[in-house]
């Protein structure tokens, strides 16, 4: 029998209603009510009841309601993980908050108020991943999770300003890899002793001066970090 994720919250007495509502911050200009508490590692609050730990939304939730959300998710209407304001929540699907994302222009993509990243850094990884550069590798260098990385390239973040022309192949090294701009020639160019000391926008300048290619300042770090094309000798 399949089991719940997430535990039944229990009715709570008014000195643990009263804990949580302290907890609680001001209206701000939006209407949300952010939690001063405790975070988990998603950023959402944290409150223990009955020494067990609950998230804040889903105990906001069920004081608003009266109403248990069970195996459903709490999404926001005003998309603030820290906002406790019941009017802001409801209880639906994975699929209608990544909906709700998609389709929202005011906050999707960089317009969300707490964006890491720009629509040219999401065209810049997608590009990344048609050279079939590794996920993890793209995730370090722009200092997000492997997990935001691979809805960009699904376009589950980040609208698809272009086609990105992904072909779904098996990854291949180096020139074979289907999308690739550079080749073994191209490589050894860009790890030529003769370029020691100049910045990689410079080396990507000689590279389009050279062989007519344009390839990213991404892809020349990783090249000479030999993260990638690591056959080229």
């Amino acid at each position: 029998m399949p089991t719940s994720n997430h535990r039944p919250i229990p009715e709570l007495t008014e000195k643990q209603k009263d804990r949580f509502f302290k907890r609680i911050g001001p209206p701000d200009e939006n209407g949300c009510r952010p939690w001063l508490g405790a975070l988990d590692k998603d950023g959402y609050g944290v409150l223990g009841i009955n020494y067990k730990n609950f998230r804040a939304i889903r105990v906001a939730y069920f004081l608003a309601t009266g109403e248990d959300p069970g195996d459903a998710l709490i999404l926001h209407s005003c998309d603030n993980p820290t906002c406790c304001e019941g009017k802001h929540l409801s209880a639906g699907t994975q699929k209608q908050n990544q909906e709700f994302r998609l389709n929202n222009p005011d906050f999707s993509g960089e317009n969300h108020p707490r964006a890491r990243l720009t629509q040219a850094e999401a065209d810049e990884i997608r590009a990344m991943d048609t050279e079939g550069i590794r996920l993890g590798i793209i995730a370090e260098k722009f200092g997000v999770t492997t997990a935001a990385i691979s809805m960009i390239v699904r376009g589950e973040h980040f609208k698809l300003t272009a086609d990105p022309k992904r072909a779904d192949v098996k990854r291949m090294a180096g020139e074979r890899h289907p999308g690739s701009k550079a080749n073994d020639a191209i490589v050894r160019f860009v790890r030529f002793p003769n370029a020691a000391g100049l910045k990689h926008h410079q080396i990507a300048a000689r590279v389009k001066e050279q062989f007519g290619v344009s390839v990213s300042t991404s892809t020349i770090c990783l090249i000479l970090k030999r993260r990638i094309w690591k056959h080229v000798v």
